[in-house]
């Protein structure tokens, strides 16, 4: 269960704990598939699927980036083998759409720059790209009406903020107002 990914040792396992911590989740199993050459992971769950962002949350407040996956794939049972173990191969061999990986971008304009800092601030992690959302970074309402009180946001309303969830959207309704 203990693999390398990215110069760093892995353990499976420990991630497959933390998603299963989710109370949505009924089990979790991780792999490493190829996204355009590079080897990330894959969380597959059973479970409530609406509880995609409190499973990312979870993992990004548990687990150091690098173990976070970088999909979540939930399908109905898990496959198991002749001897009712986890079927790992079998796992590998479901395609996965690796279309909502986000590939973190720098902020491009001074507004942006401002906004990624005050999420960064707000929920101490290390970088924030001009495309990531707020609520899939685990931020939670309170985290937005703490940032809603910044005197740089003095004119966005909750309802704005919810509807703009990314810096680079943020940035462009604040530089449009």
């Amino acid at each position: 269960g203990q693999i390398k990914l990215n110069g760093q040792r892995v353990e499976l396992g420990e991630i497959e704990k933390v998603i299963s911590e989710v109370s949505a989740v009924e089990s979790a199993a991780v792999i490493i598939k190829q996204n355009n050459g590079q080897d990330v992971l894959v969380a597959f769950c059973c479970g409530d699927e609406s509880a995609t962002k409190d499973i990312v949350g979870h993992c990004e407040n548990k687990l150091p980036q690098y173990m976070v996956p970088s999909k979540l794939v939930f399908i109905e049972e898990m496959p198991l083998n002749q001897s009712g173990k986890l079927d790992r191969k079998a796992l590998k061999n479901i395609d996965v759409a690796f279309d909502n990986v986000v590939v973190k971008e720098d902020p491009l304009t001074e507004t942006e720059k401002v906004v990624c800092d005050l999420f960064q601030k707000t929920l101490n992690v290390d970088f924030v790209g001009r495309n990531e959302n707020f609520f899939n970074l685990g931020g939670t309402s309170l985290d937005m009406i703490s940032i809603l009180s910044e005197k740089e946001m003095k004119n966005i309303s909750a309802a704005d903020f919810i509807a703009n969830p990314t810096p680079e959207k943020l940035a462009k309704f604040i530089e449009s107002d």
